[in-house]
């Protein structure tokens, strides 16, 4: 029990939960991770990793697992980051095993019992034991007795070997990580002819004179882009149109706002106690006792920037008054203040430092203001009770507004400024489109009814969703194309950039050391970046069709020096070597249909 109470001691949640983001998702991005998720499995799963359903119940028992560690650390109970932190991590734990280590063990990584024992205790020891702190001797030193210790302890002591199996498993899981990654970057070599010719493109650079037609957003209604074309483009492109499960969805929101009554009665409130504050022995204990929402804190000294965050008027009133001040009232809105300056000081580092005694309440709805919000709320749900025709009838006929939240995934939990909105994304991943909720109410003040306008399937895009995006992308290939013959046509036959300039009533650009190196971060288009570098010096370019417009060019000048080395391309391809592990774990989760329905349970 000593080992256990030093844990407690040593360690919160952070250190507990090893394999938290921190030490494995380092290598995974929102983004990447938001692709990898599919949307349907059993109605009884948190999820599917590698083609293996893990239920609720198997997940609920990995998640109080760690929930235990963390009690056994002294956390005591969890808010719900903490919360939210522990089931991320039993979730990394479910795709490391289940997914990233298999698939290391086809590529022939595997873990000895000789690796094992020198992760521990032997040659090479993990920085999750040298840096433990629960190891090291009464100096502060790494203790290699105290891990033989702790580890010969766990065997009699069900507590002790939750800790320690679950500490011995993330040091096994970073080593997989390791090995993996480390296999990956060595076999990702950039050969000589890539060294070279990452060099050339560094070190020669352009001098150009160029023209730049616009093509302008003003519709070409002479294109057209026809059905046929558009589902051409759709089944040779399918690939691209890969989507999470998403809902759209509509909804009115009802706030329960303080009335002005009920700002009056606080205003009444807050005068009346107004002159016992400046009579105060305890400033301390005045503010607790007519509760406040601000406590006063003697060893707190605020700065400037800090008041403001409380509000404007608070600091002006602190910054240009001394010690023993008192303000009058202060009123913004709903919310009062009242400030005492109790004490200045000098910084070196933040300057003028103030400690202030701060009155802050804010006027809250009364039962009869938040009964009228809600009886507005019933009203609409009623009208709007039926479908989403009911529901678009009934913003006209009551004056509501609607918001709009096009592809809202499963895992969302704002809508906006309201937290906490779960309930809202569940109800619309458990209804079809057209569907219109009853009153879900958020945190005692929000007041919401939806309604479902679309449902987008995980998978392929169906043709429908995608349409309009295509004929989009259709459309400015095909305007690309004519104004560039457009142009073509109206400068046949010129041969300088000048006339051609003349011809098109537009001036001549200059853009000075352009390189075909992407390192270069030149943010040019493309087309016309590639067309430059392999264009002769002082010849005038055929039209070139861009992303937002037609190119015209002659390159002035081209010069080859020697500042981008050797060493450089090869410190590119290193950084681009590290960069490309990051995609190992989105890569597998991609290619094993990773499904993550955890925000259907929590």
């Amino acid at each position: 029990m000593a080992v256990l109470e030093k844990i407690r001691v040593k360690f919160g949640l952070g250190a507990t939960i090893i394999i938290a983001l921190g030490l494995l998702s380092f290598i995974i991005s929102p983004d990447d991770l938001e692709r990898a998720f599919q949307s349907m499995s059993s109605k009884y799963d948190v999820g599917k990793v590698a083609g293996k359903s893990i239920s609720y119940d198997d997940f609920k028992s990995d998640v109080d697992k760690l929930t235990e560690i963390s009690r056994l650390s002294g956390m005591g109970t969890l808010n719900a980051q903490q919360q939210e932190q522990l089931r991320e991590a039993a979730w990394m734990q479910v795709i490391y095993k289940n997914l990233f280590i298999p698939n290391a063990e086809k590529a022939g990584i595997n873990l000895g019992v000789d690796e094992k024992v020198a992760l521990t205790t032997g040659s090479m020891i993990s920085p999750m034991i040298s840096r433990n702190p629960l190891f090291f001797d009464e100096d502060g030193n790494f203790s290699l007795d105290k891990v033989v210790e702790i580890g010969q302890a766990s065997k009699n002591n069900p507590e002790l070997r939750l800790y320690w199996e679950n500490l011995l498993e993330n040091i096994y899981l970073q080593q997989y990580v390791n090995k993996y990654n480390s296999l990956f970057a060595s076999a990702s070599v950039a050969a000589p002819f890539e060294v070279s010719k990452n060099i050339e493109e560094n070190n020669v650079t352009n001098d150009v004179e160029f023209i730049m037609l616009p093509y302008g957003y003003e519709q070409d209604s002479t294109i057209v882009v026809t059905d046929a074309q558009i589902k051409e483009y759709y089944d040779n492109h399918k690939k691209f149109f890969q989507q999470v499960g998403s809902r759209d969805i509509e909804y009115v929101v009802f706030e329960t706002k303080p009335s002005e009554k009920d700002i009056e009665s606080v205003k009444d409130f807050v005068a009346g106690i107004y002159g016992g504050f400046a009579e105060a022995d305890n400033v301390k204990t005045f503010l607790a006792r007519n509760r406040s929402e601000l406590a006063y804190e003697e060893d707190h000294w605020y700065t400037n920037t800090e008041l403001r965050g409380i509000n404007s008027a608070v600091a002006d009133f602190v910054d240009k008054n001394n010690v023993g001040a008192i303000s009058d009232v202060i009123q913004d809105g709903a919310k009062f203040f009242f400030v005492k300056v109790m004490g200045q000081k000098e910084d070196a580092d933040k300057g003028t430092l103030k400690q202030a005694a701060i009155f802050q309440m804010t006027a809250q709805p009364g039962n009869e203001t938040a009964n009228a919000y809600y009886l507005q709320a019933t009203n609409f749900a009623a009208a709007a009770h039926g479908g989403l025709a009911e529901y678009r009838k009934a913003l006209d006929t009551l004056g509501v507004y609607s918001h709009s939240y096009p592809r809202l995934t499963e895992g969302v939990e704002n809508l906006g400024s309201i937290n906490n909105a779960k309930e809202v994304t569940r109800w619309a991943f458990e209804n079809k489109a057209g569907a219109v909720s009853n009153i879900m109410t958020i945190d005692n003040k929000y007041h919401v009814i939806a309604a479902v306008t679309g449902v987008h399937e995980e998978g392929t895009a169906s043709l429908n969703e995608v349409s309009e995006a295509i004929r989009q992308q259709l459309y400015y290939q095909q305007l690309s194309q004519k104004k560039t013959q457009e142009v073509a046509e109206k400068i046949a036959g010129l041969t300088t950039m000048e006339e051609i300039a003349e011809k098109l009533n537009v001036s001549v650009s200059t853009r000075n050391g352009i390189t075909f190196s992407s390192t270069s971060n030149q943010s040019l288009d493309n087309a016309f970046l590639g067309a430059v570098c392999a264009a002769e010096v002082g010849q005038v370019s055929k039209p070139i069709a861009g992303t937002i417009g037609t190119y015209i060019f002659k390159v002035t000048g081209r010069d080859t020096g020697s500042f981008y080395t050797e060493d450089d391309a090869k410190t590119a391809a290193t950084q681009y070597a590290m960069y490309t592990t990051q995609g190992i774990l989105p890569t597998m989760m991609q290619e094993a249909g990773v499904e993550d329905h955890r925000a259907r349970f929590f």
